[in-house]
């Protein structure tokens, strides 16, 4: 049992697992965004909602699903993979090659 939980914050695989289930709708609203075209939002994404969504000066997509500003936190994909997002990062997840959750500062 304790094994379970230590790998749920080592390996982050419930977020994975469902991140992964869901990763053709986090594609679609990121190419959305990316393209410029305009998005309903928030948007249900599996447990997550999307409450804002943004494209950074690399052309690397972040959607938030708390925008708050003292501490936003969503998912951001690169358009290469990367060693850590280019982000005021206050901590992250890499989920896949291309895609991080991530809480700024």
């Amino acid at each position: 049992m304790l094994g379970v939980i230590v790998s749920v914050f080592v390996f982050h695989w419930p977020l994975r697992l469902s991140f992964a289930f869901h990763l053709r709708e986090f594609e679609t609203l990121a190419n959305q965004v990316q393209s410029g075209r305009t998005t309903s939002l928030p948007q249900q994404i599996g447990c997550f909602t999307i409450k804002d969504a943004a494209v950074d000066f690399n052309g690397d997509v972040a959607l938030w699903f708390d925008p708050s500003p003292a501490r936003p936190a969503g998912f951001y994909r690169a358009r290469n993979p990367i060693l850590r997002p280019r982000a005021n990062v206050w901590a992250s997840a890499r989920i896949t090659d291309h895609w991080w959750l991530i809480y700024e500062d």
